[in-house]
């Protein structure tokens, strides 16, 4: 029982490293971060259901930090911090968005958390003040 746990723990260890590595990788010294959702023209509603960011990669990180930019590309808010997201394909992360938030014209912003410097931008999108009631 003692060697198991061992075992499981020494992969585990040996999996994160490996997957660290890979995002600081020299071989490729780039990630390249697609954003899929939101879509370029979505209207989104303050205050209502959560809507979902999407994004891929071209390498293998799995810390994120998501956040909200004005239309000048100034910081709204930080969505996410440290985000653990790891997938093969498209990863996710739901945001209800807060009422506090101006009607106006935004983009969602994703880094990586070991490499600020590398991010990618959504399109622009719309977020309407939703008045806190709920469709």
């Amino acid at each position: 029982m003692l060697l198991e746990n061992l075992v499981v723990r020494l992969t585990l260890v040996t999996e994160v490293f490996f997957f660290s590595r890979l995002c600081e990788s020299t071989l490729n010294p780039r990630n390249i971060i697609t954003i899929s959702q939101p879509e370029r023209g979505a209207v989104w509603i303050s205050g209502h259901n959560s809507y979902p960011i999407a994004w891929t990669q071209s390498k293998f990180c799995f810390k994120w930090n998501i956040e909200l930019l004005d239309s000048k590309e100034n910081k709204v808010v930080e969505i996410s911090s440290g985000l653990s997201e790891f997938k093969d394909d498209t990863m996710k992360h739901s945001w209800l968005v807060p009422q506090t938030i101006q009607s106006g014209s935004y983009r969602i912003k994703i880094c990586e958390n070991s490499a600020p410097e590398t991010c990618g931008n959504s399109g622009s999108f719309t977020i309407r003040n939703g008045n806190g009631k709920k469709t």
